[in-house]
């Protein structure tokens, strides 16, 4: 296999390696640590400050799905580009054990 392309995004933390094959098949690898945003996510719902601020602003961010859970989630039928209900969400990301991981507010909103 060749590789085409290797990119890394500090931000994210998401890696993205692209091969072709003999046959000139495209093979796209994702890989992505996720453990910075776990652990922003953590200190957000601990602090609680978020949650404060977004009622008073009449809006609250209560979820963060990083890119390589948003994959996992589509494997299992939750397209989260296709406007899924927040109750779906949560659905998904409890059935692939990633809630808490995600969860910003640690409230139950629905």
């Amino acid at each position: 296999m060749e590789k085409l392309k290797h990119e890394f995004d500090p931000l994210t933390g998401l890696q993205t390696k692209a091969f072709v094959d003999d046959e000139g098949t495209l093979f796209v690898d994702y890989k992505q640590d996720i453990q910075t945003q776990v652990e922003m996510v953590r200190r957000a719902r601990d602090s609680g400050e978020g949650w404060k601020k977004g009622v008073r602003q009449g809006f609250v961010h209560a979820l963060h799905i990083p890119d390589s859970v948003i994959l996992e989630l589509r494997k299992i039928g939750v397209d989260v580009y296709s406007n899924p209900s927040y109750k779906d969400l949560v659905a998904g990301l409890k059935k692939i054990d990633r809630f808490e991981a995600c969860d910003l507010t640690g409230k139950r909103l629905v």
